[in-house]
């Protein structure tokens, strides 16, 4: 179970969307 992992993944991937417009 590595569900926090992908969480993590997410949420990086959601902060890099934000910075880079």
């Amino acid at each position: 179970m590595k569900v926090r992992y992908v969480l993590l993944l997410l949420l990086i991937r959601q902060h890099f969307q934000a910075f880079t417009i």
